[in-house]
Parts: C-alpha cells; structure tokens; sequence
C-alpha cells in the first residue's frame, strides 16, 4: 500500500505542476509579445526627397524636359522620416525609352541617417546621349524600410536633334515716343541702351544687341552698332538659368535729322 501511495502522490504531483505551467506562459506570452512590437515600430521610412540634374544644360519647357548631350551631375538627396536610423543603398538607373529595361548607372550606400533628417546630397555623374523619350530613375533600398512604398522618383527627358537652343530678350530700353507723340526723340549725345537676354535652351549661346538705324529721307544710309559678343550659359534644372545684360554705346550726333 505504500508504493501505491507513494504513486498517486507523485501524479498528483505531476498534474499540479503542469497546470502551473499553463497558467503561468500566458502571463509570460503577452509582455515577450509588447516588446517584441515596440522593437518593429523603430524602423527608418527612406525615401528621395530631391532629384535634379546639374552640370550641364537641362531645362523644363513646360511639360518637356529637355537635357543637353553632355556629362551631367546627377544629385540625389534622401530623407528618413522613420523613427529609427539607418543605412540606405541609392541607386541610379537609366532607361532608353519606353519599351527598354532599366540600366544601373550606378549604385553606393550611404548613412547612417538619423530619423527625420536628410542625407547630403548623393552626386553621380551621368552622360546623357540623343534620343526621346527617356528616364532615369532614383531608387532607395534597406531590408529595414517600412515604407517601399515612395522609394522611387523618376525624371522623364529628350535628347533632341538638333540642340534646343532657345535665346530670349526679356526687355530693353529702347526709348518709345512720349505721349501724345509719335517719335521718339533722343539727344545728341553718346547714348547707352540696353538689353536683357536669358538661355532658355541647353547649351552656350552666343549674344550680340545689334542697334541698326536707318534714315528716312534716304533708306540707303544706314548705321550699325554692337554691343559685342557675350556668351550666355543655359541652367539646369536645380540653377535656373541667369539673365544677362547687353549694353550697346553710339554717338547719337551722328543720326541728325528722321531715323528709324
């Protein structure tokens, strides 16, 4: 009989102790779990904040955007709005047209980057060639990124043939007839004018304020003047292109009498 006590005693044993396990991994289970989710939501959120072209001749004309067959300097800046930091590979891919896959141009990693702060700008160098109709791509990844969801932007561009080249005069001054009248009068004395021009194209251009008079009682006479010639460089599409001024000097004492 004692054995057999001693048997229901250990059972008995065995029962409470499972029992005890059972009612206390519940209790363990969901404080594991809450930190295990705390961990998961400090995580970096990458994504390509600024994307442009430097360097050489780029341009938006309206919808178009139109990119000089030259060596430019690609500048991609990152930002991580997560709330973790992190490492971050940039990419940059090229894409001949529509209907091609997508080339890496070039690849590197960048960081840490804090949480809500921006990368410096990421600069890769990138020769466009003719054609239209093509993109290139700045791509951001990390294994740790919650949100793939904006790592992407894209820039869709021509190569055109021939070169876009767009001069523009802004304004000049060139006096205009006074009210009431219908010439204008100038005195005769060594006179300035102006002229304010600006690339809108994509590459050098050459400016010349040409200022040709000619005399109304015999259109055979003519006189000419230059300002001289001036280059005017384009901008691209992170440094708007810079008006110039073209200034053209002549004696006016020499255009006595009608002239237009």
């Amino acid at each position: 009989m004692t054995g057999v006590v001693f048997l229901l005693s250990r059972s008995k044993l065995s029962i409470t102790a499972f029992m005890l396990i059972i009612l206390v991994t519940p209790l363990i289970g969901p404080l594991a779990g809450a930190g295990s989710n705390t961990q998961a939501r400090a995580s970096p959120d990458f994504s390509v904040t600024s994307f442009t072209l430097d360097g050489a001749g780029s341009v938006q004309s309206g919808t178009d955007i139109l990119v000089e067959n030259a060596t430019h300097t690609v500048r991609i800046v990152v930002s991580n709005t997560g709330s973790a930091s992190g490492t971050v590979v940039v990419s940059l891919f090229h894409q001949g047209s529509s209907s091609s896959g997508k080339s890496l141009v070039s690849s590197l990693e960048i960081g840490p980057i804090g949480a809500a702060t921006s990368s410096s700008p990421v600069l890769i160098q990138w020769t466009a060639t003719p054609g239209n109709g093509q993109s290139i791509f700045a791509e951001v990844f990390s294994v740790d990124d919650v949100n793939p969801g904006n790592d992407e932007r894209r820039i869709n561009f021509d190569v055109r043939t021939p070169v876009y080249l767009v001069g523009t005069v802004l304004d000049n001054s060139i006096p205009g007839p006074e009210a009431g009248q219908s010439e204008a009068r100038i005195a005769n004395t060594i006179q300035t004018f102006n002229a304010t021009v600006i690339n809108e194209g994509v590459r050098d251009i050459t400016a010349n304020f040409e200022l040709l008079f000619t005399e109304v009682a015999d259109p055979s006479n003519t006189k000419t003047f230059y300002s001289g010639d001036q280059l005017i460089e384009p901008g691209s599409l992170l440094i708007p292109p810079i008006a110039s001024n073209l200034s053209t000097t002549f004696n006016a004492g020499l255009l006595s009498g009608a002239w237009q």
